[in-house]
């Protein structure tokens, strides 16, 4: 799961944040002002009996602890945290998260959600794309994306079910085959 615009919204300057919180160790900057989606917690409760659950940002190490602990207190949700220290960095400064690097688990049972496609470029079928949240207090979208994934854990290969059900890869395929700009 990732973090920023998935499961959670940071902003310096938003009016209503649900919670603020310290940086850890830094008393020269404001609190971090934090919005966490609708459904959220309850969302990832539910999962946690179905998926072993990793967090997977390009945030900062830091941040992705902070956040994590956040939204999993008791340390009962989140198998791992993995940061951008975990990532590739593309020469344009864009994060590409490598589901290759998390051992002893196969693709086929592995699932990427994130609000940047680009993020699971390397392993398209295995990603599910979620739209991204700022703030709205009526997103209903970890409702449906539970739904989904309950159905996902249902298939022998999560690839072959996000092919059919999302088709992403023939949508990067096609994007390759057309030579207009």
């Amino acid at each position: 799961m990732d973090l920023d615009e998935t499961l959670i919204h940071t902003n310096s300057e938003m009016q209503d944040p649900d919670k603020l919180l310290p940086i850890p160790g830094d008393h020269t900057n404001p609190p971090i002002r934090l919005k966490i989606r609708p459904h959220a917690r309850k969302f990832l409760r539910m999962l946690k009996d179905h998926y072993e659950i990793f967090v997977f940002t390009a945030a900062c190490p830091a941040y992705a602890q902070l956040m994590a602990k956040e939204l999993d207190p008791e340390n009962k949700i989140f198998s791992y945290v993995l940061d951008r220290t975990y990532c590739l960095e593309t020469r344009n400064g864009l994060y590409i998260k490598d589901l290759r690097i998390i051992k002893n688990r196969e693709l086929k049972n592995m699932i990427i959600v994130d609000n940047l496609v680009h993020s699971f470029g390397f392993q398209v079928d295995n990603g599910v794309p979620i739209l991204e949240w700022k703030g709205d207090k009526e997103d209903e979208e970890l409702k449906y994306l539970a739904n989904y994934l309950l159905e996902a854990k249902k298939s022998d290969d999560i690839r072959e079910f996000n092919k059919e059900k999302l088709r992403l890869s023939e949508l990067v395929n096609s994007k390759l085959d057309d030579p207009s700009p």
